[in-house]
Formats: structure tokens, C-alpha cells, sequence
């Protein structure tokens, strides 16, 4: 690899960072979890259409009910994820800890008052971002590790950008 200079920032980690890098990880993870994010969704805004639409055409609707309740239910699923997630980072005191990234050719270091991790490269299996955040995926996709881009600079995410594409093997 090539030699690159140490890189360091340093960042905190807020729930909304969170709950973003969440649904970044579960767009990125997998198709499944794509479908789990946008189809069932869409699936249940059609039960419920379909739900409505014979209602206005049937005088009896007692038997309608579960159809819009299993849409409603389904069209909840992104809220019911955002959940999760907000419910995650407020059980991990470790992840609203202030935190400083070093980054060079051959490892990244994390680094908080109450933790310290030296990670070699080969360790991150991908990398994603979106308008908010970077993550990095560990042990097949699993594990994620989130970095908020709204306390770096725009030539800080494109050297963390740049890094990134050179250390992390594309998939």
C-alpha cells in the first residue's frame, strides 16, 4: 500500500448521527435489507389503498380491518428501525463519548477517555456514506462504524473520502 500521512480528527457521535448511519448500514448491508426499508412499506400503502378502495365500494368493511391494520403496520416499519437504532445508542454510553480517529497506512485508531482500539485496514469489509455520515462495515457487513460528517470540514471528508477508496477494497 502506499505510505500516507496520519490523518486525525476528532468527532462525537449524537443520536440522529446515529439513527443516519443506521439506515445507511441497512441500505448498504444487503438487498434484503433494502426491501425491509422501502417494499414493505410500499406494500402497505397498497393494502391500505386496497383496503379503502373496497370499503367505498362494499357496505360491510368489518372484514377490511385486517387488511389496513397489516399496512399500517407494514408502512410503520421505517419508524420501527429509526427506533431500534435511537433505542441502541441510548443503551451504549461508549458511543456519546467524545472521540479522535487517527488514520494511516496501515491502521486506524480510536481513541475515547475510556477506550482505545488500533484496527488494521483488512479489517473493514466496505465502506458507505450519505449526505451525513460515513460508515465503515466489519465482519460482513454486521458491524458499523459510524463517523458524522457535520463537525468536519469539506476538505476533511474528502481526504477521509479519498483515504477510504484507497484502504478499503471496493465491493
Amino acid at each position: 500500500m502506499k505510505a500516507t500521512k496520519t490523518v486525525h480528527i476528532a468527532y462525537q457521535i449524537d443520536e440522529n448521527d446515529f439513527v443516519s448511519a443506521g439506515r445507511l448500514a441497512m441500505q448498504k448491508r444487503s438487498k434484503l435489507a433494502m426491501y425491509k426499508l422501502y417494499i414493505l412499506p410500499l406494500i402497505g400503502v397498497l393494502l391500505i389503498a386496497s383496503g379503502v378502495i373496497s370499503a367505498i365500494e362494499r357496505p360491510n368493511i368489518t372484514g377490511l380491518w385486517p387488511v389496513i391494520l397489516w399496512g399500517t403496520m407494514l408502512l410503520c416499519v421505517p419508524l420501527l428501525w429509526n427506533y431500534q437504532f435511537r433505542r441502541a445508542y441510548r443503551k451504549a454510553p461508549l458511543l456519546r463519548d467524545r472521540r479522535t480517529l487517527d488514520l494511516d497506512s496501515s491502521h486506524l485508531t480510536f481513541k475515547t477517555e475510556t477506550s482505545d482500539a488500533r484496527v488494521p485496514w483488512d479489517s473493514y469489509t466496505k465502506f458507505a456514506e450519505n449526505e451525513k455520515t460515513f460508515i465503515l462495515f466489519q465482519q460482513g457487513h454486521q458491524i458499523f462504524i459510524p463517523i458524522p460528517k457535520r463537525e468536519l470540514s469539506s476538505s476533511q471528508i474528502d481526504e477521509l473520502r479519498s483515504i477510504f477508496e484507497t484502504h478499503i477494497p471496493a465491493k
